[in-house]
């Protein structure tokens, strides 16, 4: 009798550690939405046409947005944190008149993109706190092009991009707060064209982003 009690006695233990491991290394897995702002950089380039008309691509920060969805995955000593988001972004460029054209006024075009943008976030959580880096693969969906003339503009922006994504985050309940810096491991694109003069496009964006997001 005192051996079948030892033995039973074992056996529950077993059982308890093994459902305790168990619960232990189950991920814990979240799904929601997300969405925020996103301030992309890019560096001035200044580029001359014919009869010394000159287009300059502007440093300014453009200002874009995204949307999307977001899972966050927590294993044993680090986290996951995919998405799967719709992103605008942009450029402004000026364009000048030629040099000897007096009191003409420079002319501004804005072109936009919107791309669908997948990082995948792999990092650390200290208490509420997160810290990730992870790659970002970009796919063009559209472009659009808004200028105050009727100047022929085309860019050749390349169809797929990939980029790296590293930042900190805070994880609050069900609610995400991220603060990242995107950096390109690609150019923008090829080339664009105005008024038929071509030009060399060797562009690498970056951006910095910042979103909040709610798991369900």
């Amino acid at each position: 009798m005192k051996k079948h009690l030892v033995s039973l006695i074992l056996v529950f233990f077993i059982l308890g550690g093994v459902a305790q491991a168990q619960i232990i290394t189950r991920p814990q897995i979240g799904f929601g939405i997300k969405a925020g702002l996103n301030f992309a950089s890019l560096s001035s380039d200044k580029f001359t046409m014919a009869e010394d008309q000159g287009i300059t691509a502007l440093a300014d920060t453009y200002t874009g947005f995204h949307i999307g969805l977001v899972s966050e995955i927590i294993l044993p000593g680090f986290y996951l944190q995919p998405e799967f988001l719709f992103t605008r972004s942009g450029r402004d460029y000026r364009v000048d008149p030629p040099t000897d054209v007096v009191d003409a006024e420079s002319d501004f075009l804005t072109h936009r993109f919107n791309h669908f943008v997948i990082p995948v976030i792999v990092g650390t959580k200290i208490g509420p706190l997160k810290v990730g880096v992870g790659p970002s693969f970009s796919f063009l969906l559209n472009q659009s092009i808004d200028a105050t003339d009727e100047s022929d503009f085309s860019p050749e922006v390349e169809n797929y991009s990939m980029g790296y994504q590293l930042g900190v985050g805070l994880s609050i309940g069900n609610l995400l707060f991220d603060a990242r810096y995107e950096g390109s491991l690609s150019r923008l694109g090829d080339s664009f064209t105005i008024n038929e003069n071509e030009f060399s496009l060797n562009t690498r964006p970056q951006q910095y982003i910042l979103s909040v997001g709610i798991l369900f």
